[in-house]
């Protein structure tokens, strides 16, 4: 088992990189989840994508704090896969692997396609809840399994995420459906920071914008 990192650890991290206490803790938790995920029979169907995956797997550290952890699930799959018992697992899984405390709060909002839920946990410092997202819509495929970088004081694991291209195209559809700014921006910053060989495919893979 991992040992809860310290609160001076914590402010450490938080002074490093010029960010707000509470928001390193739940960077921390963030991880301690994923960690959960992996461990978890959940880990079998689904892929991380999005900001978050950007920010633990590809540039941790460097990119911009992302509070959510979204999932995909993998091609041929669908919601249903997904039980309660596998969810009301995850708790005792986390404390298992870090000593944190954990509960599944409130109503599950699911749909066919589409399924959230919110663990609360006891930090360090404070209490907070993460939001868990899962979607059966719009895989792009291939995913690649990932070791997850050591930023704090966790384990080795890995998760299966989207590859960086699926990213950028998963983000520039969200552009066109919702133009929201981080969307613009992690658009903008993988540009800047990644050479992709070619653009066309990335973008052809993503259309058309759903409702068109």
């Amino acid at each position: 088992m991992d040992a809860v990192i310290s609160k001076q650890e914590l402010r450490r991290a938080a002074r490093m990189r010029n960010i707000s206490l509470d928001l390193v803790e739940k960077d921390y938790v963030l991880g301690l989840v994923l960690h959960a995920i992996s461990s978890s029979q959940l880990s079998l169907n689904v892929s991380l994508k999005g900001g978050t995956a950007l920010s633990k797997v590809y540039f941790p550290g460097r990119w911009r704090f992302s509070e959510d952890l979204d999932f995909t699930l993998t091609e041929g799959t669908g919601i249903d896969v997904i039980g309660e018992s596998q969810i009301s697992e995850l708790p005792s899984i986390l404390q298992e692997i870090s000593g944190v405390q954990s509960r599944v709060i409130g109503n599950f909002y699911s749909n066919p396609n589409y399924l959230q839920f919110r663990l609360q946990y006891e930090g360090p410092i404070s209490k907070n809840t993460v939001k868990i997202e899962f979607s059966s819509e719009n895989f792009v495929g291939p995913v690649v399994r990932k070791d997850v970088p050591k930023e704090y004081d966790y384990s080795n694991f890995s998760i299966l995420s989207y590859s960086i291209e699926n990213i950028l195209s998963e983000k520039i559809r969200a552009i066109l459906q919702r133009g929201k700014l981080r969307d613009y921006y992690d658009v903008w910053k993988l540009l800047k920071t990644v050479h992709f060989r070619s653009y066309n495919g990335i973008v052809y893979k993503e259309m058309p914008v759903q409702g068109s």
